[in-house]
């Protein structure tokens, strides 16, 4: 009777704990049966490009349509979008929230759907092309820094493919290896096959880390959605130069949250309700008193 209090309170969350988690396993089932999958149009067989695609990282939007979806109806949320990557070039897409710049760079991915026109990628119409394959030839730096539970060797390589040197070089490079090394004993592989705690690096230093996983992944292309949105000024500026100078060779597409750091870049686009509004060199864009750049840079300032 003493401890019949106790054993009822542990069977009460016992049960507790199995209803969540046949909860999740219903909802898991779920998804696995009733969500449609990317590739909705089976009937197509992917293309198969060079191995080593794409070799220069050049881009082209040509008369390009893009929506969320391919659902009947659907409007599209770019219309007419004709824009030329040169190979290797830093370029910028900015405007007001909801102009259409995270959908133009995720379309790359084909996270959103081609409804008109082509993307062109080192020559390769990337509808006949898999997503998946898509995605892995391609660099993406998001808002937040994704790190998952893990080593740090398993978060900066997570195909277990490169040596150990080359991923402390690079964490060398872009500024977190000595913050990893302080909080670990021992050096090189050692620390490499530690878990990665997340509270012993910055917002800042977390950011470069997954900038890091991108230099080793060693692709033609970077897409970066406002990845300094949410760091401080001196932060911002390291990030920057990494980028400058670690993918100096890459084709850098940057969706901007501030204006004055693509000044410096090889071309800016301006996006408003869907539409390319403006397109340059910043600096010729700046020559234009009334143009739709120099307003948002006189909006920041």
């Amino acid at each position: 009777m003493i401890t019949l209090g106790q054993i009822l309170s542990e069977l009460i969350q016992n049960w507790t704990l199995l209803e969540t988690s046949l909860g999740a396993i219903a909802r898991i089932k779920n998804f696995a049966e009733d969500t449609p999958s990317e590739e909705r149009n089976s009937n197509v067989q992917a293309q198969e490009p060079p191995p080593e695609w794409p070799q220069d990282g050049e881009i082209a939007f040509v008369d390009t349509g893009i929506a969320y979806d391919c659902s009947e109806g659907t409007k599209p949320v770019l219309n007419g979008i004709r824009l030329h990557l040169g190979a290797g070039k830093k370029v910028g897409l900015c405007g007001k929230t909801g102009s259409g710049k995270s959908s133009l760079a995720l379309s790359l991915l084909r996270l959103n759907e081609i409804v008109s026109g082509q993307i062109l990628i080192g020559g390769q119409d990337i509808t006949l092309l898999s997503r998946s394959l898509i995605r892995q030839r391609i660099s993406c730096l998001s808002q937040e820094p994704f790190l998952f539970p893990g080593t740090i060797r398993q978060n900066a390589d997570p195909l277990n493919i490169l040596a150990s040197q080359d991923i402390v070089d690079v964490l060398q490079c872009v500024g977190v290896w000595d913050a990893l090394l302080a909080h670990h004993d021992g050096h090189g592989e050692t620390v490499l096959d530690v878990k990665l705690n997340e509270s012993v690096l910055s917002q800042g230093q977390r950011q470069l880390f997954c900038l890091a996983r991108a230099l080793l992944k060693k692709t033609k292309i970077l897409i970066l959605d406002e990845p300094t949105s949410s760091l401080d000024t001196e932060t911002d500026a390291k990030v920057q130069k990494v980028i400058r100078e670690s993918f100096r060779d890459c084709t850098v597409i940057m969706v901007a949250h501030r204006i004055y750091t693509l000044l410096d870049f090889d071309q800016v686009a301006v996006l408003d309700s869907g539409r390319i509004v403006e397109a340059g060199h910043p600096r010729k864009l700046l020559c234009r008193p009334d143009g739709a750049f120099t307003k948002l840079l006189e909006l920041e300032s």
